[in-house]
């Protein structure tokens, strides 16, 4: 099997970060504030690039995390992540936030076990997203959402198991249902080396024709102009 060379941006949360997967392993990794994600992005590109020993005629794809997240940090990301796959001629995938957030978790959950991957919104307000293990991937059992944590709605599996993410620990304080679940690294929002990991498994898995123009994840509405 040909041996993998993703490049990764993840820039819609709490820090931006660029990464390079190489075969079965991050092989480059650098991080700065999300909030200066516009002026860092292209240099920590080119600064990972260099570490890992890569130039973008080597690589074989381009990853990013689509949402949901910080509006200007999404677009962002997505704006590099389509150019340099537009100049290079590079597929590109794009992966949401709770899923790499979940993957991220596999090696502490069974087979039988939900994953519950929550992220901070605002206003008592988690985006969240329900998976199942399956093998080295996650397998979604419902859509992205964003949930109103009020205490009272039942919106966790019967099942038992995690609950990863920056929003895990407000999630378990707020919500009755909480019995057999347990909380994973509560401060973890998804980095660049959770995303090329992910992305890495995922083109194994289904080939590069899963690859395609990504777009943007927003659960609420845009914010105006």
């Amino acid at each position: 099997m040909k041996i993998l060379k993703i490049l990764a941006l993840s820039t819609a949360h709490t820090t931006c970060s660029t990464a390079v997967w190489d075969g079965d392993r991050v092989s480059a990794f650098r991080e700065g504030q999300s909030s200066r994600s516009a002026e860092l992005l292209v240099p920590m590109i080119e600064d990972t690039m260099a570490d890992a020993e890569e130039t973008f005629t080597t690589l074989d794809a381009i990853s990013v995390i689509t949402g949901p997240g910080s509006f200007t940090g999404l677009r962002v990301g997505l704006a590099a992540a389509r150019s340099i796959a537009l100049v290079s001629e590079l597929p590109s995938i794009g992966l949401n936030s709770m899923e790499v957030n979940a993957a991220f978790v596999l090696s502490h959950v069974n087979d039988n076990e939900s994953i519950v991957a929550a992220l901070e919104a605002r206003n008592h307000e988690v985006y969240m997203q329900i998976f199942h293990p399956e093998g080295k991937d996650v397998r979604a059992i419902c859509a992205p959402q964003r949930v109103k944590v009020d205490g009272t709605t039942p919106i966790l599996p019967e099942t038992g198991g995690v609950i990863v993410g920056n929003a895990a620990v407000f999630l378990s304080t707020k919500v009755n249902q909480t019995k057999g679940f347990r909380v994973i690294d509560p401060c973890h929002a998804p980095d660049a080396r959770a995303l090329a990991k992910l992305a890495h498994t995922r083109i194994t898995r289904f080939g590069i024709s899963i690859c395609s123009t990504p777009s943007p994840l927003y659960l609420h509405p845009l914010p105006p102009l």
